[in-house]
């Protein structure tokens, strides 16, 4: 559950690039690849977990001069408790349609270097209708719990309410980190001045990094909920600094036994468009 729970970072980190150029004075379109550290913070006192370690690699591409945005994602956690030490490796490719409607992806995990599950999925969404459907590894579609958004069109609307002033954003997402929605809500901070947030990100590619420099960050907390009747707490809430060409810094995962940090520490920008 963790180890997915990373994907959902994962995919906000890429699909936060997809809302550049929609809401007004927003920065110019970056697709990039951003590569992060993860430490642990804190673990509950009633768990095992003795230290996690690991990298988060998110690799966007795609645009309107392309047919839809593509994702590679991979997270590759060691983590110690009293069974000894365990490496989880999950890796997520998607594709988004342009408008919004249409969704593929492939889903790769593995233990301790054997592979111990393979999913495929296509998922298609209508609004209009409040209907989404789903098929898994070929077989025949069922349907979701009404509409979903995904990834890119999920943070369009983030980042567009960010640069509108809003400060809450709920919405059901479906990403491909499991074969269920998941309702999201965003709390949005006060942006941080140009520079300040900038300064505390060192990473290996400084020229990427100097391009923040000049521009503001939001921080935002989201909390995630299971798609279902009834009230529950959150099965997982993330903190994080976001930046308006779409850079994620400052990654804070809280989940109910432990908290992780996510560190920037490789940055690289493709060409607008690249697919």
């Amino acid at each position: 559950m963790h180890v997915r729970r990373f994907l959902f970072v994962a995919a906000l980190v890429a699909a936060g690039l997809a809302g550049l150029g929609h809401g007004a004075g927003a920065a110019p379109l970056q697709m990039h690849r951003a590569i992060y550290d993860l430490s642990l913070l804190k673990a509950d006192t009633m768990s095992d977990i003795a230290n996690v370690s690991g990298r988060m690699v998110v690799e966007w591409r795609g645009g309107p001069s392309c047919d839809g945005y593509t994702s590679l994602q991979r997270v590759v956690t060691d983590m110690r408790s009293d069974e000894g030490l365990s490496r989880n490796d999950v890796r997520l490719s998607t594709w988004e349609a342009l408008d919004g409607k249409s969704f593929r992806y492939e889903r790769l995990t593995y233990f301790n270097g054997q592979r111990s599950e393979k999913v495929s999925g296509r998922v298609r969404s209508d609004p209009a209708a409040d209907e989404a459907s789903i098929a898994i590894d070929g077989k025949p579609s069922v349907p979701l719990s009404g509409a979903v958004l995904f990834p890119a069109s999920a943070n369009i609307a983030l980042i567009d309410a960010a640069q509108a002033g809003e400060k809450i954003v709920a919405q059901k997402v479906f990403d491909g980190a499991e074969e269920k929605a998941t309702l999201s809500t965003a709390f949005i901070g006060k942006p941080v001045p140009p520079g300040k947030e900038a300064r505390r990100v060192k990473i290996l590619n400084a020229e990427a990094g100097k391009q923040l420099t000049g521009m503001k960050a939001w921080p935002m907390r989201v909390a995630y909920f299971e798609d279902g009747p009834g009230d529950s707490e959150p099965e997982f809430q993330m903190a994080f600094r976001l930046f308006p060409n779409g850079v994620v810094t400052k990654l804070e995962l809280d989940y109910p036994d432990m908290s992780l940090a996510g560190h920037l520490v490789g940055l690289e920008y493709f060409s607008p468009g690249s697919c």
